[in-house]
Formats: structure tokens, sequence, C-alpha cells
């Protein structure tokens, strides 16, 4: 590592102890649901020291909540079946891409796609149409935050620098915050009219950490607030992704549980397209 460290320190180096990311546990290329940046190596039963390939892998996917070193998750997966080409294998189809996505960078981790050259020493045909339909369907998703007109009002705000009009402001390094004692917050976003979305995405303000541990989402339908989803970590980026499309006009998302006072940085709101 030390010759990386010296050519190109702004390398990040890789493997399942790390010391920048860590290897997810899998190459299926999701993480866990809940997906801490936070790890700490450890040796597995029987074994002395924690060296790549001897670690304990089995707790990559979710990370360890305040582990010893910032190691966020990489998720890496072959575009095909396997590492390599084989003629007889087609490419993940867009749509299976696309659920990768939400689950890995989706929930705060890096996804790393593996592409085989064929016998050729080129991206098979059937590869390179995968892999732009992929691109399409993301950038045609996210490129409307349907909440970029919204109305967001907050159970507390920190003062005027971090009130809520960060949350839509597209700058990740700006963030609306509560005030030091305040560990639990609510956040109504009213869309003014009724919209249709089956993706909401939250970004917290990491140079100050991954500080919330728990979280609601509910949506106002019928007169009445109906709670559509339960989570825990936030991080980098959580993509949630709705069981079917809703269409309402307010969200409500809960903070219910951080240790400290809390920071988000992005709202946005989705409708996944093709």
């Amino acid at each position: 590592w030390a010759i990386t460290r010296k050519m190109q320190p702004m390398a990040n180096i890789f493997s399942d102890i790390g010391p920048d990311i860590r290897w997810v546990g899998n190459e299926d290329g999701h993480a866990a649901s809940t997906s801490w940046a936070t790890f700490t190596p450890m040796a597995p039963d029987g074994k002395n020291a924690a060296v790549p390939g001897q670690a304990n892998y089995p707790q990559s996917p979710e990370g360890i909540r305040n582990g010893k070193y910032w190691m966020p998750a990489e998720c890496d997966v072959p575009l095909r079946n396997g590492w390599f080409y084989h003629a007889n294998e087609k490419p993940k189809t867009p749509e299976t891409l696309f659920d990768l996505y939400l689950k890995s960078v989706g929930r705060g981790a890096g996804l790393d796609l593996g592409l085989a050259p064929d016998t050729r020493g080129r991206l098979h045909e059937n590869d390179v149409a995968a892999l732009k339909s992929f691109g399409d369907m993301v950038q045609h998703t996210f490129q409307n935050n349907l909440a970029k007109n919204a109305q967001i009002t907050a159970s507390n705000c920190r003062g005027k620098k971090y009130n809520v009009s960060k949350l839509l402001d597209n700058n990740r390094e700006s963030y609306w915050a509560t005030a030091d004692d305040i560990h639990q917050a609510s956040l109504e976003v009213y869309l003014k009219v009724s919209k249709t979305f089956d993706i909401i995405s939250l970004q917290e303000y990491i140079p100050l950490g991954q500080r919330i541990e728990a979280y609601s989402v509910e949506v106002f339908q019928n007169k009445a607030w109906r709670k559509v989803y339960d989570g825990t970590s936030i991080g980098a980026k959580r993509l949630i992704k709705l069981d079917k499309p809703i269409t309402a006009d307010k969200i409500k998302i809960s903070i219910t549980k951080s240790p400290v006072c809390i920071t988000l940085s992005e709202i946005g709101v989705y409708r996944t397209t093709n």
C-alpha cells in the first residue's frame, strides 16, 4: 500500500479490511438495508490478525455502528453471471442494474460493476446496450426532483444558516440542522399539487458524520397520514424505493433516533422512468 499512498495519495484502497473502502461481503452488488459507513476489521475466530482474505467479512454488508474507521462499503458485481466473458451468458437487464443501484449507491455504498471484454477485446454489443439503457434509466429518473418547488416545514431548526431551504438547493455542502439538544425532529414536505412518485432520496451531511439511526416516512392521503416506510441508517445517500407508486401532495419524514443533533443535506422525490 505504501507505493499507492506515495504515487496516488487520493486513491482509495479496497479490501475486506479497507483501509479506505471495504468489500461489502458479497458479490451480489448490494449492501444491507441498514448500512453504516464505519467498520472495525477484526480477525475471524481462530485467527490472530485481520488481513485481506481473512477478516470479519460477514459484518461487512451492514458495517459496524461506531466502528473504529470510516470505511464505506463497495459493492462489486459482474455485469454478466461471472467475472469473465462467456458467449453463452447474457448481461443483466437494465431493470436489474437499476435495482442494484438502489441497493448499493442508494444505501450509502459504491457500486463496482465488473465489465468483461469479449474475445475481440471489446465490450459485446449486448453489454453496451444494457449499460446504455441502465444509464438512461438513472439519468431520466433522477433528473427531475418532484420536490424542487416544495414548501418544507420543520419541527425544529438551528437557525437561518441551517434552515429547510438547504434541503432543496442541490448543494451537498449545505444542510438543515436542529439545535444541539434536539435529537428527534420531523419535516413536512408540501408538494403543492398531488404528484406520483416511488422513490424518496435522503442525504446526510457527511462531513459531520453519519448520525441518524431511525426514521419513518408518511404520506398524506384521504385526509390522514399513512406510514409507508421505516428506516434505520441514511448516510451519504438513501434511496427509498416504495412498494408501488404513490400519489400524494404531502410527505412527512420523522427522525426518531439520533445520538446528537440532526443534519440533513438533501431531499428528493422521484418517479422511476425507463
